[in-house]
């Protein structure tokens, strides 16, 4: 029974079910992330200071996140 658990919560990392693109996955999200703070000045949007979005969060299976309000400027020298 233990085994069937395990897999039963780790069905994108095992077997037949492991999920061939979750690297390339990841490899974009870093390359977006990359792109976004090398392009743009992120600061917190006006009447917002990022207390309720510490406050706020939960934790469970998955983290479920309160709204975070951001304000996005486009640098004069991206190097993008």
């Amino acid at each position: 029974m233990k085994n069937i658990c395990f897999i039963l919560t780790n069905i994108n990392s095992l077997g037949v079910w492991h999920c061939a693109g979750k690297r390339l996955a990841f490899i974009e999200l870093r390359n977006l992330t990359a792109n976004i703070a090398v392009a743009f000045d992120v600061q917190f949007a006006p009447n917002e200071d990022g207390k309720d979005f510490i406050k706020e969060k939960g934790d469970a299976f998955t983290t479920s996140l309160p709204p975070l309000m951001l304000s996005f400027s486009e640098r004069a020298s991206s190097c993008l």
